[in-house]
């Protein structure tokens, strides 16, 4: 006779005159069988949580092997709370450790005369000479004078004056970091002003599109031209620049502000053997950021399309230049631009603050635009539309470029972000409002579905592999991982973020917010929480908006 057991197993039933004893005889195997069966689980737990931590130790051994090049993964390593010690030139550590300067001084001005030598036909070799006078305020006490001196640059007769004597004790040059660092006699006083002069000079290379650098091209008589531009750097420290530049009376110059006037100058002749040198001399720029100076050096063989731009706070000057064998594909340009920059100075509720915008179209750049304030720098490729080659994505493709490009001028320009590591409110803010730009330039490309394609999916796909970041990096100092942040995070998530702001909080919530942050910090630099800040004041007035009027 058979029964069932509590597990709905079968077992033979005990004797009749034995029926306890047989029961209990039962009951202790059971009981013993699942000890040993959560013993065993136990054990199997405890061997899998020994081989993930395992894997995890692993791993991270793994990443403090990994190579410094590998960016922000490697700042996540315990490899990166120890980081390495920058070197001067003859081996010594670095008295400052950081690319970032200090802030006991701050720059008020710069004037800037250079005189480039470009090289004529045959010749293989181009130099910079210049000179330069830097204003300082003393905002505290310090015997320490920092600033970036470019690879390749060589410096001399430096000085540095003030109203009570102040005398140069040493000089350091830190190549990794490219700082000059200045002790001098005594510490400056809180206010006073320092003035410190320096003459440089430095070959003007084209493989290193950095700096005043020097590209070529073929006319359209197939003889080889010669130009020069610039692509600069830091955020911070914002002052005024004067420029003046010595030209051959072959070339022209141009900069983010309008020539004042043009005089004879001889003293360059012995540069050249040639006579017949002229200096242009420009206007005192506004308050901005030293990444955003640009001076070019162009040919006479450029020319451009001029055009007064109406918008409803004034007029702009914009002019689109290119070399003559271009001069039938600058309508397009200019047609985006007659659109889009009158539209963001409505949109942001800000006028443009330049009396002039030029855009020049460069045969070799380092990126396919810079937004330079009012002498933005493209690419052949992203500025020129030739109707009869041009494809149809790639004529959105320049006007997206321009667009971005144009809505950096208050985006960067005029609000500037206070160090790299929040990089987003640039360039996020660029690319998601390009889309609005040329969504307004032609609304019948369906631009604002198109974003979705291009940089929310992009921004998914990068956000997925392991050397993703967040948006805002804390803590960069080291020139390498400044640059891995200008990546798809930055710029597509960031843009993807916005957007979904856009779609939360609405569009009229969104502008009104901008309007706030771009006009509460003009010319100076902000932070992610300023942005922040003026979003959540907007969703403030909008309740009580609502609870006045009872909507």
């Amino acid at each position: 006779m058979c029964i069932a057991k509590s597990d709905g197993s079968l077992a033979a039933a005990p004797p009749a005159d034995k029926p306890q004893q047989q029961q209990s005889s039962q009951a202790k195997p059971s009981s013993s069988k699942r000890l040993l069966a959560l013993a065993c689980l136990l054990l199997l737990i405890a061997v899998i949580t020994i081989v993930i931590l395992l894997g995890l130790l692993a791993s991270r051994s793994c990443d403090n092997g990994a190579s410094e090049s590998d960016g922000l993964q490697s700042r996540r390593s315990p490899k990166s709370l120890t980081r390495a010690v920058y070197l001067d030139e003859s081996g010594k550590a670095c008295q400052h450790q950081d690319i970032r300067l200090p802030k006991s001084l701050l720059p008020i001005s710069y004037q800037l005369l250079v005189r480039p030598v470009l090289p004529s036909q045959g010749q293989k070799t181009s130099v910079n000479f210049g000179r330069v006078k830097m204003m300082l305020n003393c905002s505290r006490p310090t015997d320490a004078i920092i600033f970036h001196v470019g690879a390749g640059i060589r410096i001399s007769d430096l000085t540095v004056t003030a109203a009570q004597r102040l005398d140069e004790v040493s000089r350091q040059r830190c190549p990794s970091l490219d700082l000059l660092y200045i002790r001098v006699s005594r510490q400056c006083t809180t206010g006073e002003l320092l003035n410190v002069s320096l003459s440089f000079e430095r070959e003007i290379e084209g493989d290193k599109l950095d700096g005043f650098y020097m590209a070529k091209y073929k006319d359209k008589n197939r003889a080889l031209r010669y130009m020069a531009s610039t692509h600069m750097e830091p955020p911070e420290m914002k002052a005024t620049f004067d420029l003046e530049v010595i030209r051959d009376w072959r070339y022209k110059s141009l900069f983010n502000m309008p020539l004042a006037r043009t005089v004879p100058d001889t003293r360059c002749s012995h540069l050249t053997n040639q006579s017949g040198c002229h200096r242009d001399i420009f206007q005192t720029s506004v308050v901005m950021s030293t990444y955003l100076v640009a001076y070019a050096v162009l040919p006479m063989d450029y020319v451009s399309l001029q055009k007064v731009v109406k918008t409803s706070r004034g007029s702009i000057q914009v002019g689109i230049w290119a070399p003559s064998s271009s001069q039938n594909q600058l309508d397009f340009a200019m047609s985006v631009t007659e659109k889009v920059l009158p539209y963001f100075e409505d949109l942001f509720n800000l006028s443009y603050p330049l009396p002039k915008l030029d855009m020049i179209g460069v045969p070799q750049f380092a990126a396919g635009a810079m937004e330079n304030w009012g002498l933005i720098i493209y690419r052949f490729s992203t500025l020129l539309y030739d109707p009869n080659y041009t494809t149809t994505i790639d004529k959105q493709t320049i006007a997206e470029v321009i667009s971005h490009e144009i809505a950096h001028q208050w985006f960067g320009n005029i609000v500037t972000m206070k160090w790299w590591d929040e990089l987003w409110l640039n360039e996020a803010f660029a690319v998601f409002t390009q889309y609005i730009g040329v969504d307004a330039f032609k609304p019948g490309w369906s631009m604002m579905d198109r974003c979705y394609v291009e940089f929310v999916a992009s921004a998914l796909q990068t956000d997925s592999l392991l050397h993703s970041h967040p948006i805002i990096v804390p803590g960069l100092s080291d020139p390498n991982e400044i640059e891995s942040m200008f990546d798809d995070i930055s710029y597509f998530k960031g843009s993807a973020l916005i957007r979904m702001l856009d779609a939360v909080i609405g569009r009229r919530t969104l502008k009104r917010g901008l309007i706030i942050y771009l006009n509460r910090f003009p010319c100076r630099n902000a932070a992610s929480s300023d942005l922040f800040a003026a979003f959540s004041e907007v969703r403030w007035i909008r309740f009580l908006e609502n609870r006045t009027y009872g909507s």
